[in-house]
C-alpha cells in the first residue's frame, strides 16, 4: 500500500513513449502521432499538487478503490487535462485537452502521452 510519505521530496524525470491523439483536418477528426516529450516533476510535501507540467499547479488525489492505492491522479481546477501517475512502476498517463478539442468541436488538437518516470 501506498503511503502519502513515500512520494516525500522525490522528483521525476518522465519521458514519454507514445503520444497519440485526434486533430481536426479540413473539418474532420482524424488520428494521428505526436511527438514524444521529456519533463521533469515534483509533488509538493502533502501531495496535494504537482508542478512542472505546465505554468500552473496541477491538484491530485489518490485513486480511489482498493486495487488503485499506488495511483495519483493529477488535474487543474479549470481544464480536462489529467496526469495520472503509478508510483510503483513509475508510469504515466498524461491527457491533454483530453474532452473540450472533441466536445465541443473546436479546431484544435487533444491526444494523450504514456511512459515512465525515474527518480533523480
Amino acid at each position: 500500500m501506498l503511503t502519502l510519505n513515500s512520494f516525500a521530496e522525490e522528483v521525476f524525470y518522465c519521458s514519454s513513449e507514445l503520444a497519440t491523439g485526434l486533430i481536426m483536418e479540413n473539418g474532420e477528426w482524424k488520428t494521428t502521432t505526436y511527438e514524444t516529450d521529456r519533463f521533469t516533476i515534483k509533488f509538493n510535501d502533502n501531495y496535494s499538487t504537482l508542478s512542472g507540467l505546465e505554468s500552473y499547479a496541477l491538484y491530485c488525489e489518490q485513486a480511489p478503490g482498493a486495487a488503485s492505492k499506488q495511483i495519483l491522479i493529477c488535474s487543474p481546477p479549470f481544464d480536462a487535462d489529467r496526469f495520472i501517475f503509478e508510483n510503483e512502476l513509475k508510469r504515466f498517463m498524461y491527457l491533454r485537452q483530453a474532452t473540450n478539442g472533441y466536445l465541443t468541436n473546436r479546431n484544435f488538437s487533444t491526444w494523450i502521452e504514456a511512459g515512465t518516470c525515474q527518480s533523480f
